[in-house]
Parts: structure tokens; C-alpha cells; sequence
């Protein structure tokens, strides 16, 4: 089936400017051509959508995202799950956004909604899911309930292949610690000893899956690009060995996904964390 959506002010995300008056050719749910709103026509028996002037731009991405901080006592794991596949159903119908990377949900709710939309039981974005967000024992991200505390290289390495079982298409891992969470859990500090972060890069590779690592401090940054990482999650206080290393890797695997600090004061403790 074509569609063509025609008379857009076409905002391509490629050329700086808007392209006034163009058509987009669709087929099969994929772009094939954009063109000159005068030669939408040569698109033969296609069904025709006048935008009538309407910015059409691509659809939006959010390579980060989490379902709300809630406990089990705050609310049941059912209304959750309920809740996270309605703000993932809004992203899309309300926000134009197409795809979403998740970073950290429990119970593997992402998983469900991922199914869910690939199957066509439900309309939701694209959905990449990473299930349990896998720390330390006194890690980061503790209060969000989503977080998994593993210790040792063999727990590193079960609480992965879990992960794999469930159904995951990326592996979150926590490098170091974060901003806006207990006393204890501080950016500047590295989590894993060197025989459990080896361990559990090494069967991330040996099953083909990326890490998604999170790692604020040069320490922990180092280690995520020498090891493999296929993103970098906030990196708040990199160094410019850091950065060099990024500028090496940046054409092959490695990707930074940066986040800003935006409050100086460390709240206190029982506080919920952020990122």
C-alpha cells in the first residue's frame, strides 16, 4: 500500500533549512521517496493525505528512559505495568516519539509492552528493552525499584544470562554511582572490582548483546570504552583521556549519551536518584 503525504513544509533533520511545499512517498511503512509536491502524482494509485502546509518532520527518539519510580508497596506490580505501556503508548500518539531505549524497569515490564507493540495487540513506539537495571550491593539507583544488586563475577554473569532468558535486547549495567540519591551513592565512586566488570563484559560478547553502561566518573568511563560499552550513560565529570578515547571509538561501537547536572546540592538521604 502508498501513501503520500503532500503540501508539507518538510523538515528533514539532513538539510538545515525546511523544504517548503514537498510530498513524502510511503510504501509498505517505509519512506521510499521524498519529492516535489507537483509530482506526487507520479506516484500512481497511491492513497493522497494533504498536510496543507504542516511541518512534517521524522519521528522523535529517547535513547533513555525508565518507567516511574514506584515500590510494590506504593503501587501493585499489575497497575505499573498498566502504567508504563500507557506513557509508552502516549510517547507515540502525543509526542511523535517512535522509539524508545529503556534503561532500567522491573519485573522485565518493558519486555511485555515490547512484545505487545511488535505483535500488534497494542500502538506504542519501537521499544528496546533492558529489563532490571544491574548494580551492587550498595549501588546506585536502589530506591527506584528498579535496580537488581549483584556481586562477584559468577553474579554478574547469572544476573545476565537471567536477563537474557527474559528477553532483553541490551544489558544495563551500573559502572559507578550517581547524582541526587543516598549519602553513600556518590558519582565520584567506581562499583565493580576489576574481576567482576571483565566478567561481565566478557559474557555480554560471548551472547552478542550491547551494554548500555552507566558510568559517570573517568574511571568508570575508561573502562566502559575499553571494554566494549555501546553506550555511555551520563559521564558527568569526564576527563580529557575520556574524551580522547571517545574521539577514537566514536566511528566504530562506542556512543556517549550525556546528561547535564542540573542541581549542585546533593539532597538528602531516601531521596529519589536521577539517572
Amino acid at each position: 500500500m502508498k501513501t503520500v503525504l503532500s503540501h508539507a513544509n518538510l523538515i528533514d533533520c539532513v538539510e538545515p533549512k525546511v523544504r517548503p511545499d514537498s510530498a513524502v512517498l510511503i510504501e509498505d511503512g517505509r519512506i521510499r521517496a521524498i519529492l516535489p509536491s507537483a509530482e506526487a502524482g507520479s506516484a500512481g494509485d497511491a492513497q493522497m493525505i494533504d498536510l496543507k502546509g504542516g511541518y512534517l518532520m521524522p519521528g522523535l527518539w529517547d535513547v533513555h528512559i525508565h518507567p516511574d519510580y514506584l515500590s510494590l508497596d506504593e503501587m501493585p506490580l499489575a497497575d505499573q505495568v498498566t502504567l508504563f505501556g500507557h506513557r509508552l503508548a502516549a510517547a507515540l500518539t502525543e509526542s511523535g516519539v517512535i522509539g524508545l531505549r529503556c534503561a532500567g524497569a522491573h519485573h522485565f515490564m518493558d519486555v511485555a509492552w515490547k512484545r505487545a507493540f511488535d505483535s500488534g495487540q497494542h500502538v506504542g513506539p519501537r521499544l528496546f528493552a533492558s529489563g532490571y537495571f544491574l548494580t551492587t550491593t550498595g549501588g546506585h539507583f536502589l530506591t527506584s525499584g528498579h535496580a537488581l544488586e549483584v556481586d562477584g563475577p559468577y553474579g554478574w554473569v547469572k544476573a545476565i544470562r537471567e536477563q537474557i532468558k527474559n528477553g532483553v535486547d541490551h544489558i544495563k549495567l551500573n559502572l559507578s554511582g550517581g547524582i541526587m540519591g543516598p549519602a553513600w551513592d556518590l558519582h565520584t565512586h567506581s562499583f565493580l572490582l576489576d574481576d567482576e566488570i571483565r566478567a561481565a563484559f566478557e559474557i555480554c560478547r560471548k551472547r552478542g548483546f550491547k551494554v548500555m553502561a552507566h558510568a559517570t566518573n573517568p574511571d568508570a568511563v575508561k573502562n566502559a570504552i575499553r571494554l566494549g560499552a555501546h553506550s555511555i550513560e551520563h559521564g558527568y565529570i569526564m576527563d580529557d583521556e575520556c574524551i580522547a578515547s571517545y574521539s577514537s571509538t566514536i566511528r566504530g561501537t562506542c556512543r556517549p549519551s550525556p546528561s547535564a547536572i542540573l542541581r549542585p546540592a546533593r539532597p538528602p538521604i531516601g531521596s529519589k536518584p536521577l539517572g
